[in-house]
């Protein structure tokens, strides 16, 4: 997909369904990884607490529960942390989870769950308040490519799963 100078940038179409997606881990993992190259990262797998988050079961939760934005806006990472079992010592788990899932899995959610294909890219909402903007080439572009925010290894306390905010 060639873009045009000054043209927002767009995602590329959906190579499968969101059931499809949701259905078959392998499915899921090729399609991420695929994405994410077309957008210029490489996929490393992260980890919290010391244990590989399984991205595949985060798009899950996050999607039956209406998206990205609707789990912002009704404080629901505490649900969304649930599965994943993670040690009652891991205080900030919902700030690094809603991190990870912005850097990781927000332009995913975008293309194979909003059916965006072929649409601008637009930035995340990172608060209750915000909605969906598409990316201005001329405003401060998400930093999905580096290595610090992609991962979210480094996350500064703040949020907790007993809080249901971060």
């Amino acid at each position: 997909m060639e873009q045009q100078p000054n043209q927002p940038k767009r995602y590329p179409p959906a190579e499968a369904s969101h059931a499809q997606v949701v259905a078959d881990r392998n499915l899921f993992q090729r399609t991420l990884e695929n994405l994410l190259h077309l957008m210029g990262v490489k996929l490393k797998i992260p980890k919290v607490g010391g244990q590989e988050v399984d991205l595949h079961m985060l798009y899950k939760e996050v999607t039956n529960l209406g998206g990205l934005e609707p789990v912002i806006n009704r404080k629901q990472w505490v649900v969304v942390c649930e599965p994943f079992q993670f040690p009652s010592s891991f205080t900030n788990k919902s700030f690094v989870i809603k991190k990870l899932y912005v850097n990781i899995l927000h332009h995913y959610e975008q293309v194979y769950f909003h059916g965006r294909g072929g649409l601008p890219v637009v930035l995340a909402p990172s608060g209750p308040t915000e909605t969906y903007q598409p990316i201005d080439k001329n405003k401060r572009k998400p930093e999905l490519g580096s290595p610090g925010p992609l991962l979210g290894s480094a996350a500064p306390a703040g949020g907790s799963c007993n809080t249901g905010s971060p």
